[in-house]
């Protein structure tokens, strides 16, 4: 049985729902990829736009990460520990880029939402 205020809400609704004031921060950033050529194609030009602009960020995340592997220091030395703290921010800042971009691509905090209002649900 399902109750009047049930009413599965919009995506957009979803998403501010379960992480807040980043929802906006995530959709204009780029790296929000349900309308592109990886998730829905709902307008062909936006789609491609969203798709390409993601490319760009990813691949001056990789050269960023490649310039500071070439740094060439002494081991052990304080520019060694420094670069490989940079190395490590930027791995995991790619990383991050990435699972994001998947994370929207397939839907995945539309799902979560849902888990968590079937078990509010379950629970009242």
């Amino acid at each position: 049985m399902e109750k009047e205020g049930d009413k599965m809400p919009s995506s957009e609704a979803m998403r501010s729902a379960l992480i807040g004031p980043f929802s906006l921060i995530l959709h204009y950033s780029g790296f929000d990829l349900r309308v592109s050529l990886c998730g829905r194609r709902n307008s062909r030009s936006r789609a491609t736009a969203g798709t390409i602009l993601f490319a760009t960020i990813a691949i001056l995340f990789l050269i960023r990460m490649v310039l500071v592997f070439t740094s060439f220091t002494p081991v052990l030395s304080y520019a060694w520990a420094d670069s490989n703290i940079v190395i490590f921010m930027a791995l995991h800042s790619f990383v991050s880029l990435v699972a994001l971009a998947r994370w929207t691509t397939k839907g995945v905090f539309d799902r979560i939402y849902a888990e968590l209002r079937a078990i509010k649900r379950l629970h009242s």
